[in-house]
């Protein structure tokens, strides 16, 4: 028996990614919250209603200073028929990730684009 459930949308979520979490599908969670496209605002209450039982963990106090970090970036070409979602799989990196190291305010992308992908 399914149980309805609130989520409330955090900093570096999608609605894939929260499909996943809670094993249901985007058009569900999409059907569910009368939503009219995939765009997701952090501090959004979502209900979904799943077998799966996810703890969401308290948004934090503070925020932290970045560890300092030695990881490497490699440049990515946008070539004809790339998607973020795409480029994400073969780098194995989420959506959310490319946005933030490339300061993307939208998943589009251009050909000839270059794009920071963070490799350590």
């Amino acid at each position: 028996e399914k149980k309805q459930v609130s989520y409330t949308v955090q900093k570096g979520d999608y609605i894939s990614l929260i499909a996943r979490k809670f094993q249901v599908k985007v058009s569900e969670i999409m059907e569910w919250n009368n939503l009219k496209s995939e765009t997701l605002f952090i501090g959004q209450k979502l209900t979904i209603f799943s077998n799966e039982t996810v703890v969401q963990a308290p948004p934090p106090v503070a925020p932290k200073p970045a560890p300092v970090s030695t990881s490497q970036y490699k440049y990515y070409t946008v070539k004809s028929g790339d998607t973020l979602y795409g480029i994400a799989l073969k780098y194995k990196v989420t959506v959310a990730e490319i946005m933030k190291w490339n300061n993307l305010r939208s998943k589009t992308i251009n050909i000839g684009q270059k794009i920071k992908i963070k490799t350590g």
